[in-house]
């Protein structure tokens, strides 16, 4: 306890005296401890409220406190030397006197402490009531407030310096993102104060393929952000800037344009820590479009502004396909149900010949009973799109595979032995050289009213209610 108390106070004073370079080194040295006892989550927690009120608060001043250093008069008086100058700072990147380093020692740290408070109930429980009589959970009311504060008060204020960090030799962003993605997993409700501090678009900023700050976590916050708004109604405070509240706040910034390249991308280089929280986004996003054309009361425009949002999934269609086979059984049962949903609205534009119906055979063949039907369903779809011979390549290339399972038991046998009678049907109701290709309204998606309730509720039971 006493080294406890003394590297608080050594970051407390050197916070204070800031402005001189020794003391810059000392918080380094101090960050530097604090780090490995971050590290340590029992003595965290004994230690928790001394922590909260004392340690957090300060790494947190002493991160803030680099832009002041920075930014203020001293620095424009005597600009930071290069790093091609061999300025010393112990990696520093250019900063002056090291502050670049200093930040990200106190967000590492900060982060690191976050994590294993805000994982323990005993210490953070935002539905901790206070007065409730129970001790513990009065005690876990007032640690939250307290961690509350500190976020909404002094850290979340400052993001925006805190995401356009220039020094690239540090990844201060990329920190400050996961700080973000710890405090929306433990508590969605901060969605509201990070669109009230207009970070959405910045986030959303870090999802392009090309953006180096892109990142597991980066997707995740837009992720929680995606989720808490889910059902909240498109406010008036939704501005030219696409910062209000809701669903269309974030489709303002092109959310179904940017995940949709993060699924070609993610796909072409393999990034596996990337497939579950896009993919669930993408799942999402199809599936409040399918909702919205199953409810017959919702008005035509509204109709058509959800179609418009998922009309970017169709280009990677191919891609989704492609991970239906992958090493992960998640990823795989997640990306077939992309498609089944996919192929509710644009049935006719899911399935193209080459390699995306060569992964849905290999996908029949090898996957479980999940993707399987999944992806039956899906084809169903396809072959009644009304427009067979658009998609007849494709699904010759893939009748061999659906014929295999024609003699397996149970469901997955009864989709595949429908699916064959559905093509027999198809090719042979179907003159050849009917379709017009140049016919407009031949690939129109599917929005039948009548259709779509019959198809949802054939499907909602098994593979979007429990699994979605």
């Amino acid at each position: 306890a006493f080294v406890w108390v003394c590297v608080c106070v050594c970051v407390c004073v050197c916070v204070y005296v800031y402005g001189c370079v020794c003391a810059c080194g000392c918080v380094r040295c101090c960050v530097w401890q604090v780090e490995a006892l971050a590290q340590q989550n029992a003595l965290l927690l004994h230690h928790h409220e001394a922590v909260i009120s004392h340690l957090l608060p300060s790494l947190v001043q002493a991160a803030l406190r680099d832009d002041d250093a920075v930014s203020g008069p001293a620095s424009s008086a005597a600009p930071p030397p290069s790093t091609a100058a061999g300025g010393s700072g112990g990696g520093s990147g250019g900063s002056s006197h090291g502050t670049g380093t200093t930040r990200y020692l106190c967000l590492r740290a900060v982060a690191s402490i976050l994590g294993a408070l805000m994982a323990d109930h005993s210490v953070y429980d935002p539905s901790a009531v206070p007065g409730s009589g129970n001790h513990r959970e009065e005690h876990a009311a007032v640690s939250t407030k307290m961690v509350h504060e500190l976020l909404v008060r002094q850290l979340l204020p400052k993001y925006t310096t805190l995401l356009s960090d220039k020094d690239h030799s540090l990844p201060v962003p990329q920190c400050a993102v996961k700080i973000a993605a710890l405090v929306m997993h433990h508590n969605p409700a901060f969605a509201v104060v990070l669109q009230r501090l207009r970070l959405v678009g910045t986030f959303m900023s870090f999802l392009a393929p090309e953006s180096p700050q892109l990142s597991v976590h980066a997707v995740c916050v837009v992720r929680a952000i995606m989720q808490a708004a889910e059902g909240a109604a498109p406010g008036p405070g939704t501005d030219d800037q696409g910062q209000g509240e809701g669903a269309d706040g974030l489709h303002h910034h092109r959310l179904s344009h940017r995940f949709a390249a993060l699924v070609k991308h993610m796909a072409v280089l393999e990034a596996e820590d990337l497939y579950e929280p896009t993919l669930d986004v993408v799942s999402t996003v199809l599936y409040q479009t399918v909702s919205c054309l199953q409810d017959v009361d919702a008005p035509d425009g509204l109709h058509a502004t959800w179609l418009a949002r998922a009309e970017p999934f169709v280009a990677v269609a191919p891609s989704l396909c492609s991970l239906c086979h992958s090493q992960e059984e998640q990823t795989c049962e997640t990306a077939s149900q992309c498609l089944l949903l996919l192929s509710h609205l644009f049935p006719a534009h899911v399935l193209s010949p080459g390699p995306a119906a060569s992964h849905v055979s290999e996908a029949l063949r090898i996957e479980g009973a999940t993707v399987r039907k999944r992806l039956l369903k899906t084809l169903l779809w396809v072959v009644n799109s009304g427009d067979f011979h658009a998609v007849a390549d494709a699904v010759v290339q893939v009748e061999e595979a659906v014929a295999e399972l024609a003699g397996e038991e149970g469901l997955v046998g009864e989709l595949a032995n429908d699916l064959l009678a559905a093509i027999q049907q198809a090719s042979g109701a179907s003159p050849p050289f009917a379709h017009d290709h140049d016919d407009p309204d031949a690939h129109r998606p599917l929005q039948d009213a009548a259709l779509q309730d019959s198809a949802l509720d054939e499907y909602d039971a098994e593979d979007f209610d429990d699994e979605s």
